[in-house]
């Protein structure tokens, strides 16, 4: 498991933004993801909203003493429970037509491949995705 320094910022006066280095790498991925089931599991009246590199943890009332709070979250991230954390394959239509697809003969003739190909290439891999959304 990693260990990564994290910075914990005040975001309002329920909420408390906690940062990991600003890099696109699994290992931060999945610790963010451990670190918010681990709080999702131990602390249920949290809510917790996760974007790249970043976990916004938030309270339904005001936060009486930040400090405490942010020191409470560090000893549950230094606690958190290294889990197996589910991947799912989530299949997502596309439409190849070219009034969606307006770029793709530019693509194709940088490419130096046809149309049939181009599909071929983007449909054959599997992505990661790192976030969905953002956080305001």
């Amino acid at each position: 498991m990693n260990d990564f320094q994290l910075v914990f910022r005040s975001y309002s006066e329920n909420s408390v933004l906690i940062q990991w280095p600003v890099e696109i790498r699994e290992a931060i991925l999945f610790d963010i993801l451990a670190f918010q089931t681990y709080l999702e599991k131990t602390r249920p009246a949290l809510l917790c909203n996760a974007a790249y590199c970043e976990l916004l943890v938030q309270q339904t009332s005001p936060i009486d003493n930040l400090d405490d709070f942010i020191s409470t979250l560090k000893q549950a991230y230094a606690n958190r429970n290294v889990e197996t954390i589910k991947r799912h394959r989530i299949r997502i239509p596309v439409s190849y037509d070219e009034a969606f697809g307006v770029d793709q003969h530019e693509v194709c003739g940088n490419l130096k491949i046809d149309k049939e190909a181009l599909v071929r290439l983007h449909t054959s891999g599997h992505y990661l995705v790192y976030a969905i959304g953002f956080l305001p």
